[in-house]
């Protein structure tokens, strides 16, 4: 689609790519594992990351943050 109107792709990012368990971090493959790997190497383009679902990322001006508190990334944003 982007080619068909010159727009330059730099590459492919799964989102939602596993879950991982806050507790023993097991990552459990939520739509199946590898998609994102396979379209970039089909498109010959580059992975550039996977992205997996978070609590904190349900935070909003209009609620609490539901990362826990003692977790890696909480302590990485103090």
């Amino acid at each position: 689609m982007f080619n068909s109107i010159s727009v330059p792709v730099l590459g492919v990012v799964q989102n939602m790519s596993y879950y991982a368990c806050p507790a023993c971090q097991h990552r459990e493959y939520i739509f199946g594992q590898d998609g994102a790997k396979r379209t970039a190497l089909e498109l010959n383009l580059e992975l550039l990351g996977e992205v997996h679902p978070m609590p904190c990322f349900a935070c909003s001006a209009l609620g609490p943050c539901l990362r826990p508190p003692h977790s890696k990334l909480t302590r990485r944003s103090r």
